[in-house]
């Protein structure tokens, strides 16, 4: 079964795609990267976030998955990030809820891609659907903590998620 980072690994090392999901390899200390934690803490605080929460619960939600996940402030400007995100949850998200959108957060998809198996997390799944339950549009985010704003990285995965979901809502490419 193919993952969107089972696919990015083999795209830039064959050898630790083989190392990692074939012969099933692991660091042998455990250790996880700091980089990693920055992740989980910021994803595991964003995903219990909700609307009417304000800035100050956001950031005890942080402190809290801190303590789980460690992450070196003075390294990471994550404050600034919770600022943006609390932001763009307000601006955006919550104005999406009152326009009818259902917020849906790490939701776990499963289809086919070229015959082959495929799953993935979306992290922020935004969908609208009509008096009849049908689906009427919907907005795929996907979190990220990159040390660049490039997000040409990240197309062809939200492109893969709209793929899986459209075509189970019984959408065409089109």
């Amino acid at each position: 079964m193919f993952s969107v980072s089972k696919l990015k690994t083999f795209k830039s090392c064959p050898l630790k795609y083989k190392y990692s999901y074939v012969e099933k390899w692991t660091a042998e200390n455990g250790e996880v990267s700091e980089v990693t934690t920055k992740g989980l803490a910021l994803h595991e605080t964003f995903e219990r976030y909700q609307t009417g929460f304000d800035e100050q619960t956001l950031n005890q939600i942080f402190n809290e998955q801190k303590e789980l996940n460690p992450v070196d402030e003075t390294k990471y400007k994550v404050r600034e990030g919770l600022e943006r995100f609390y932001i763009f949850w307000n601006e955006f998200v919550a104005q999406k809820e009152k326009e009818g959108y259902v917020v849906k957060k790490e939701q776990e998809i499963n289809g086919t891609i070229m015959d082959e198996p495929f799953i993935g997390f979306i992290d922020l799944l935004l969908e609208k659907r009509d008096s009849n339950g049908k689906l009427e549009k919907m907005i795929i985010l996907d979190y990220k903590t990159p040390q660049s704003i490039n997000t040409d990285l990240y197309y062809h995965q939200l492109n893969m998620y709209a793929y899986i979901l459209g075509t189970a809502e019984g959408m065409t490419i089109k």
